[in-house]
């Protein structure tokens, strides 16, 4: 069964569970501040459970002033368990300044093994920016996030974006997230903002559930009924 997007990718910190089996939530952050570390998201929770960061598609680039750019995720047992529609974050310095949160839900998601790969990469300079080539496989979902230190907006060669937000004053941060069905080719993501600077791209791509092993367990529970008659 093939990985499905439920529902609308929204921003902010509160987002219902959509209904659905085998689901994960996938949030996206940015932020942009003045002082490196300053501003480190270090936990994240959803209705009290808390989030998986995804190391390798997690990046900061610039000096005085940085762009952070992270995805983090949470299964069907933390989305079951939770007991509310509330995001929780918990910065280093306690404080944030130009925080942004895009998230979604899917469903049809291996849960022992969510994702297939992760990714992420950066520039200092103005111009469109590349992922690395992202592995996929078939009936797989790709989802994907650029953040960049000016207000954008963003467009997407190989993705479908879903939100795209400025904060701040200008010049402001842009935050967009983009998402799209997978076949088991390779893909590389290209983001350009209309006005931006510093910025961050980072991807994971997810796993479909595995229901050869159900199909198996029915067929041989009615070859033993069928036997017993």
């Amino acid at each position: 069964m093939a990985v499905a997007a439920l529902g609308s990718v929204l921003t902010g910190l509160t987002h219902t569970a959509e209904a659905g089996s085998n689901r994960i939530l996938i949030l996206a952050h940015g932020n942009e501040w003045g002082l490196a570390d300053a501003n480190v998201l270090t936990g994240l929770t959803y209705g009290g459970q808390a989030m998986t960061n995804v190391p390798a598609a997690t990046l900061t680039v610039g000096t005085a002033t940085v762009m952070r750019g992270e995805i983090w995720y949470l299964n069907e047992a933390g989305i079951a368990a939770a007991t509310d529609n509330i995001i929780a974050p918990t910065f280093a310095d306690g404080s944030y300044s130009a925080p942004m949160f895009h998230h979604g839900f899917y469903s049809n998601v291996d849960q022992a093994n969510p994702l297939v790969d992760s990714d992420a990469a950066s520039r200092t300079t103005a111009g469109s920016l590349s992922s690395p080539a992202i592995t996929t496989v078939a009936n797989g979902y790709l989802v994907a996030a650029a953040a960049c230190g000016a207000e954008g907006p963003a467009a997407w060669t190989n993705a479908t974006e879903q939100t795209d937000q400025a904060f701040g004053d200008p010049p402001g941060a842009n935050l967009s997230f983009a998402h799209i069905t997978t076949s088991g080719a390779d893909i590389t993501l290209t983001v350009t903002h209309t006005d931006d600077n510093r910025k961050v791209i980072m991807a994971v791509t997810l796993r479909p559930a595995a229901v050869g092993g159900s199909i198996i367990k029915q067929a041989m529970h009615h070859y033993k009924t069928m036997a017993l008659h």
